[in-house]
Formats: structure tokens, C-alpha cells, sequence
């Protein structure tokens, strides 16, 4: 068994850019794909570490939600929702408390999670756990939250 490194660098999307309330709970943008995070079809890797940025400085805390395949997720800025049958292709949920660095928040976790995927694609679900603000109103636009991974996928 060999390993091959990946680092990964994505961006939120559809994130409500009018001045919207989001709520404990509530879906961040649309489901996020990271490509090439398994060397082939329904292989295998490691997930080492994950770090979300937050320019919109107000997200406290996240829940990111790990599939092995596309999911329907809520709509952005609903309840989070998953189906049954999707349920079955979430691999890992993994909380992340980000840190106020002034002008941006930042959390970064190490989860060492093994994982499979249907494809060669992984999938990032976000729920909002904390909110610091009245409003989520992004200030770059759908793509305020941005997040960088480390894979070793398993050649």
C-alpha cells in the first residue's frame, strides 16, 4: 500500500449574499466537491487535516459533513436535512470552532478519518453551529468560506 498526497483548496458556494438571517442549524451555500480525493473509483483515503476560513468574520463554529457520493442537501439557509438514503453516504461529521483573528475567523481540526468514496470525488456538507452576528451577509459574495484539506489517498 502506497500513499499519495493531496492538498485541496475549495470554496463555499450559494451562500445567501442579501442581508438573510441564518440560524443555529441552518445549511451554509450548497454541497461542495473536492475532485481527485481518492486515486480511483471507489478507493480509499485518509483525511489528515482541514482548515475553514471565514472572511465574513462571523461564523463561530461549523459542522462539516463528510459523503462518500452527491447528496440533496436543505436549501441554503434552511434547517439542515438529510434524506435516509443519503444519510447512508455520510462518512464523517466533524466540528470545527473557528477563532476570531480580528478581520477573519479561522479553525483548523486533524480528524485522521479514513474514507471511501463512489467515485473519485468527496463531498462537504456545512451547517452553521454558532453564529456571531445578527446577520450572515457575506462581503466577498457565495464564497466567504473557504477550506483547505490534506488527504493521503491510498494508492
Amino acid at each position: 500500500m502506497a500513499l499519495s498526497p493531496l492538498a485541496f483548496s475549495v470554496t463555499s458556494a450559494g451562500l445567501t449574499i442579501a442581508s438573510t438571517n441564518y440560524s443555529n442549524g441552518d445549511t451554509l451555500g450548497t454541497l461542495i466537491s473536492v475532485p481527485n480525493a481518492v486515486a480511483s473509483a471507489g478507493g480509499f483515503g485518509y483525511l489528515r487535516n482541514l482548515r475553514i476560513n471565514d472572511y465574513a468574520d462571523i461564523v463561530s463554529s461549523v459542522t462539516m459533513f463528510l459523503f462518500r457520493d452527491s447528496v440533496t442537501l436543505a436549501a441554503d439557509n434552511a434547517a439542515w436535512a438529510v434524506s435516509d438514503a443519503d444519510s447512508d453516504q455520510m462518512i464523517d461529521q466533524l466540528m470545527v470552532p473557528l477563532v476570531d483573528n480580528g478581520a477573519n475567523r479561522q479553525g483548523a481540526i486533524r480528524p485522521q478519518t479514513m474514507f471511501d468514496c463512489v467515485g473519485t470525488t468527496l463531498y462537504i456538507g456545512l451547517r452553521a453551529d454558532s453564529i456571531g452576528a445578527a446577520f450572515f451577509t457575506p462581503t466577498t459574495g457565495a464564497t466567504d468560506l473557504r477550506i483547505r484539506g490534506w488527504i493521503d489517498r491510498v494508492t
